[in-house]
């Protein structure tokens, strides 16, 4: 037991009046048909490229390649998967290093570890030019 503050413009959102009433159920009963309908988890599943590198231009140009990678293997499937367009990431630099993120999206977890197996020579070891590549599949979070 505690106490819990919530600050929020929607105070009305179905989200917050479930939580309010510990009622499990009637959030998944709306919230589910909705990630379905979109194309969200639990629907589907995703993983996220995150490079970092010291120079703007090359990191971007480098998740911009990745991404052409990603979407040349996806393309026999091109039905289940998408590959979005590299972006800066949220927090676009930390510690002197600039962010950028690539998004993949799958309608089958196995066709999705394909199509990042395949890619896999081109990113597992970092990229030229000091670029790291980390990959996260299922991301909690996409700071």
């Amino acid at each position: 037991p505690g106490r819990v503050l919530v600050q929020t413009y929607t105070p009305e959102h179905y989200a917050i009046r479930h939580a309010i009433h510990h009622d499990t159920l009637a959030f998944l009963g709306q919230e589910l048909p909705l990630r379905e309908a979109r194309g969200f988890p639990p629907a589907t599943f995703l993983a996220l490229f995150r490079l970092t590198g010291k120079d703007p231009v090359k990191t971007a140009r480098a998740a911009e390649e990745l991404a052409r990678a990603l979407r040349e293997a996806a393309a026999p499937h091109v039905a289940s998967v998408r590959v979005f367009p590299a972006q800066p990431a949220p927090i676009e630099r930390i510690n002197h290093r600039y962010r950028f993120q690539v998004l993949v999206r799958g309608a089958k977890r196995g066709v999705l570890h394909h199509v990042l197996s395949e890619t896999r020579p081109r990113w597992s070891r970092g990229l030229e030019g000091g670029i790291h590549v980390a990959l996260d599949v299922d991301p909690l979070t996409f700071l």
